[in-house]
């Protein structure tokens, strides 16, 4: 890790209204190389709002950041980092297959590998992580690092890039006090160390760790009541006639007077504006940066894949390749535990089983063609609810983690999709065929291996389309229960449009059926298991079955009739053709979603 040189960042005046709600006003303040600036405030007094504008996640309505006087740009934000107060991780994966992601991904593509890993050892060694770097990471389930651990870890992916300046939003929450002291004073001896710019806020820290803070800034409903030497700050509140008891922990006192009162809040407000003595040294600091007036513009928050420096070559220190590499490798082992989970193996074994006993060797025979068609279409749709849902849970719970790091620009959209895409096509493919090969041969359809084969490609081609529905659905939602809605409503509504349940769909309605994966799935299949279909005499069948013996001089019942009874009256082709194309629908507007979707909040 380099020592950095030295750094001033500036932000003056900064003004910041959400919802036509101001959260922020006037709000300046500086911090420097080998510094530690702490932000403190009540809960809502604009703590995080202030650190997500100097980070550019959020828009300013005015006022300026520079950087050693320059203004802040995308480009000279690379060395800055910021660590989001919730720690966020994907669960199966180990502390140390995490921070390879991240070196992998961040660290410089001419960088030998070599390098890189004794980078991130370094990593593990400065951050006291070697004892638990092949734990899983965990989550609200299944058991993985502690609370204090995650923080460490989060830091230590951020670490990686070495940045001359960090952004850190409460990391002491959720610890306990020592475990926070402990944490704190990692920070400090990094900034003192290697001269870093230290940027945290923080709620309610003890007495240790208050002193531990260079320089102190208070906030109180967005503006700013103190900001100056951390060690100055008590002096200030009694000059305003507020003085602390004795023993008293500084940063509980004040808190406690920025939540009194209006009056109390409206006297220090005025007193840090008014006050030039304590902090004329933070003050002459400053001045650089009100050299000229600046009007935000929301340069920070356009799509980093569309946006690139001009003259600065790629956005991205590694390649497309390189991280699509990384996106699979990382993707299969996070996906491997859910879609391929102890109990899913045993359910879709057990149930494959079961549906092959209740439709034991059925018989070819005129009676059992309603039998038949039942058995395909169960399995047409519970493979399809089973993978149209896992789609959706697996960007559920992955969307936190892709928002954390595409924040961080931290590689190109495309190149997540894509891996996400084919890297778990392996995994979707797997339970289906089992089930399918076990029911298919079990029940006795057609014995013939080119048969089987054809329709198991069927099958794999429906599991796709329906792994893009819940693909598009995903992208676009992410809270469970409404994700669980709609996939119902959408399963719902693709069995009804396909061709099994209401064969007599309303005139006004017919239309959806060609647009259904369910009924192009399943009259595929149906043409291949009734091709050896043996005519019927219609003299052997009642007409409430077949009303079409009789017509037109009809005096067979044919295969073609059996299909046309259930809507099946294009060639096969046809029906792979119109999978092929929705399955390209499907994957496209769910990148479109996901491009939409997955850009940093602005």
């Amino acid at each position: 890790m380099k020592t950095s040189g030295p750094t001033e960042l500036c932000f003056t005046d900064i003004n910041v209204t959400i919802d036509a709600k101001e959260i922020l006003s006037d709000v300046t303040g500086a911090v420097h190389s080998g510094e530690i600036l702490a932000v403190m405030g009540p809960s809502g007094s604009g703590k995080t709002t202030l650190l997500n504008s100097v980070a550019g996640r959020v828009a300013r309505k005015s006022g300026e950041i520079t950087l050693n006087g320059n203004k802040l740009t995308r480009r000279l934000r690379k060395n800055m980092c910021y660590v989001m107060q919730e720690d966020v991780f994907l669960c199966n994966l180990t502390l140390r297959e995490t921070l390879y992601f991240a070196a992998m991904v961040q660290l410089p593509e001419k960088m030998p590998y070599q390098e890189k890993m004794s980078c991130l050892q370094d990593i593990l060694d400065a951050l006291d992580l070697n004892a638990c770097k092949d734990t899983r990471m965990g989550g609200p389930v299944e058991r993985g690092l502690s609370g204090g651990e995650k923080k460490r870890a989060s830091i230590g992916c951020e670490l990686l890039m070495d940045p001359d300046i960090m952004l850190l939003d409460e990391p002491t929450t959720g610890l306990d006090s020592s475990t926070a002291c402990d944490l704190m004073s990692l920070l400090k001896r990094y900034t003192s160390d290697y001269n870093k710019t230290v940027l945290v806020t923080i709620h309610q820290p003890s007495s240790r760790m208050f002193y531990m803070f260079t320089r102190l800034m208070l906030l109180a409903k967005g503006k700013v009541a103190y900001f100056g030497q951390a060690d100055e700050a008590l002096d200030f509140f009694a000059d305003a006639g507020l003085p602390c008891t004795p023993h008293c922990n500084p940063a509980d006192f004040m808190l406690e007077m920025l939540k009194r009162d209006d009056d109390t809040v409206g006297r220090l407000v005025c007193g840090s504006q008014g006050s030039t003595s304590r902090n004329a040294e933070v003050i002459k600091s400053t001045q650089p940066c009100q050299e000229a007036s600046f009007v935000f513009t929301p340069d920070l928050d356009l799509d980093p894949d569309l946006d690139p420096d001009p003259g600065q070559g790629s956005r991205y220190p590694t390649s497309f390749w390189t991280q699509y590499k990384m996106h699979m490798w990382r993707t299969y082992k996070q996906s491997r535990g859910r879609i391929l989970s102890m109990h899913s193996i045993i359910g879709m074994l057990a149930l494959a089983v079961i549906v092959g006993f209740i439709w034991f060797q059925i018989p070819r025979t005129a009676d059992s063609v309603r039998d038949r068609m039942g058995l395909l279409f169960f399995g047409i749709g519970h493979m399809g609810f089973i993978t149209i849902f896992d789609g959706i849970v697996s960007f559920s719970e992955e969307r936190p983690v892709h928002l954390k790091e595409r924040g961080a620009g931290m590689y190109r959209l495309s190149s997540l999709y894509l891996a996400k895409i084919t890297s778990e096509l392996p995994l979707t493919f797997l339970l289906p065929a089992c089930y399918y090969t076990i029911s298919y041969w079990m029940a006795g359809l057609r014995p013939l291996a080119d048969v089987f084969f054809a329709s198991l490609a069927i099958m794999i081609l429906h599991v796709l389309n329906c792994k893009g529905i819940g693909f598009m659905i995903g992208t676009g939602i992410w809270k469970f229960r409404l994700a669980l809605t709609i996939t119902s409503t959408t399963m719902v509504s693709l069995i009804m449009v396909g061709g099994f349940y209401i064969t007599m769909m309303p005139p006004w309605l017919f239309w959806s059926r060609y647009l259904s994966v369910f009924g192009h799935t399943l009259s595929a299949m149906l043409i291949l298991e009734f091709a050896d279909f043996t005519p019927i005499p219609c003299s052997n069948v009642t007409l409430d079955t077949y009303p079409q013996c009789g017509r037109n001089g009809t005096e067979f019942v044919t295969a073609d009739v059996v299909l046309e009874q259930v809507g099946t009256v294009l060639p096969m082709y046809m029906y792979v053709m119109a999978l092929t194309v929705t399955l390209i629908v499907y994957f496209s507007a769910g990148y479109a979603i996901f491009r939409f979707r997955g850009k940093p909040k602005s």
